[in-house]
């Protein structure tokens, strides 16, 4: 045999022997139990927060609908506990710029283009972060120009 071959063996003989020490048995000492499924909610923009102690808010914005979503986490699992949607909520047009959580408040800020006086109004809207809840929007500034 040549060089090559001997070491094409000595090769196939290692990878073997890593291949046969890979299949580790797992443990049975455990259940895999699956949550109740929930429906997904789709949307342009997803953007997550932690609200407490195992829980999760989610605010899903497509187009001017906003969806609300809170989520709470044990050991079972996941659970869907608070669903709001707020169809044709923003104004036509609405842009979403940020989403802001402070300590104990969730700020919802958008942009809008008013077209009669060509600028653009920024708002936001706090969300009440037990209730699942949005407060009736506060303009923050205008700008001119695009």
């Amino acid at each position: 045999m040549n060089y090559l071959n001997k070491c094409l063996w000595v090769f196939l003989l290692l990878l073997s022997s890593v291949y046969s020490e890979a299949q580790v048995q797992l443990s049975t000492d455990f259940d895999v139990k699956l949550g109740e499924p929930y429906k997904v909610v789709d949307a342009r923009s997803k953007r997550y927060f932690s609200v407490g102690n195992n829980k999760t808010l989610s605010v899903k914005t497509d187009r001017e609908t906003v969806y609300i979503q809170m989520y709470s986490y044990t050991k079972a699992g996941a659970k869907e506990t608070l669903k709001t949607e707020y169809k044709k909520e923003l104004q036509k047009g609405s842009q979403l710029i940020d989403i802001i959580q402070t300590k104990d408040k969730l700020h919802y800020i958008y942009e809008v283009y008013n077209r009669k006086n060509k600028n653009f109004e920024v708002y936001s809207r706090e969300i009440n972060q037990n209730k699942g809840t949005f407060a009736s929007p506060k303009k923050i500034f205008t700008s001119k120009g695009k």
